[in-house]
């Protein structure tokens, strides 16, 4: 059996398991993928070379303590609730300019500017959005793009098209990639897959996995922030903190809800996804168990806690060891349980038809 685009239609796309990543469009080497209507679809010939199916992360081909195995040398112990990690860490930038446009301690924006400064890496593959807060996929390249995309937007976009622009059309060969955790999965394939598009995998040299319970539809945020009548020009932060969602203008705190008030919006792809920490992150970053001004660092790979250290030490970040994860552990399971819970009863449905 062939596992062509028209398998990953059937499969994922049509049943709204999508995580709208970016990641069979990019590893398409013909690049016959492109979005529609916030979609991937087919819009040139397959070749039936199975590459895009390969790469997604909701086909459900591999066992991700497989991948574990394959990237960090072992699978996961029992006890380890939120993945394969070495050590971890709250960390906060040192650079005035980070602080002022980061989000929780600019650990992210930190390490990525000792990495260019370095010369470790040509490129960053993140998020930008403009002033209305449509996101979309950006190619950093120096320290004024690295301030520019600072901040969570909690739009999902296809992050990983912007690894295929960088190599393909920027010509870079040494890039970060940071992502959410359905993203890290998928470029993640990129290296380890049965099919894997080494041209593009071979060039990703970190990978940094921001912390997502789930993401928003966008439509229907943008709807609720008219209901609210809140005008997304004067936004200048959106966050998430201790299970709420606060939006500010300036230092004004303009809306301050439970987090479960935007249930209704949250995407069904992401009603399936049992990753809370970016699982095969080389490190992994949120704010959860640390104080609102600070990152908590989850280091899995020996590069990333080389990187890491190193940024320390060369005063990037102030660090300090974390003993606790207890929230980490807690949201781990329960958006694993709640993930489960879901694919169960839509098994159930799907059975009663």
């Amino acid at each position: 059996m062939v596992n062509n685009f028209a398998s990953l239609f059937k499969e994922v796309i049509l049943k709204n398991k999508c995580v709208f990543c970016g990641a069979c469009i990019a590893s398409c080497p013909v690049e016959a993928i492109e979005v529609v209507k916030n979609k991937p679809m087919l819009k040139g010939v397959c070749y039936n070379c199975e590459v895009c199916y390969y790469q997604c992360a909701r086909t459900g081909i591999y066992d991700k303590q497989f991948i574990e195995e394959k990237k960090f040398g072992r699978r996961r112990e029992r006890d380890e609730v939120f993945g394969v990690y070495l050590k971890v860490f709250k960390a906060k930038a040192t650079d005035k300019n980070i602080l002022n446009v980061c989000q929780n301690g600019g650990a992210v924006t930190s390490l990525l500017k000792y990495m260019f400064d370095e010369g470790l890496i040509d490129a960053a593959v993140g998020v930008k959005r403009d002033e209305n807060w449509e996101a979309y996929p950006f190619v950093v390249l120096n320290e004024k793009d690295l301030l520019e995309v600072a901040g969570s937007k909690y739009m999902v976009v296809p992050t990983l098209t912007a690894v295929r622009e960088a190599v393909d059309y920027l010509f870079k060969k040494s890039i970060a990639v940071v992502g959410l955790p359905c993203q890290i999965e998928a470029v993640t394939n990129y290296k380890y897959s049965l099919k894997h598009p080494l041209k593009l995998g071979n060039k990703i040299k970190l990978t940094i996995g921001v912390f997502c319970f789930h993401e928003f539809k966008h439509a229907e945020m943008l709807n609720f922030f008219k209901e609210k009548n809140i005008e997304l020009k004067e936004v200048t932060k959106m966050d998430i903190e201790k299970g709420r969602f606060k939006v500010y203008k300036g230092d004004e705190l303009i809306l301050n809800i439970k987090i479960s008030e935007l249930d209704p919006f949250t995407r069904e792809a992401c009603k399936i996804c049992k990753d809370f920490t970016a699982e095969l992150a080389d490190i992994s970053v949120g704010n959860v168990d640390s104080p609102s001004d600070w990152s908590t660092i989850i280091i899995r790979s020996e590069y990333g806690l080389k990187i890491f250290e190193d940024a320390v030490n060369r005063g990037y970040l102030t660090a300090e060891p974390l003993e606790k994860l207890e929230t980490v552990k807690l949201l781990s399971k329960v958006k694993r349980k709640n993930a489960l819970k879901h694919l169960k009863e839509t098994a159930e449905v799907k059975a009663r038809k």
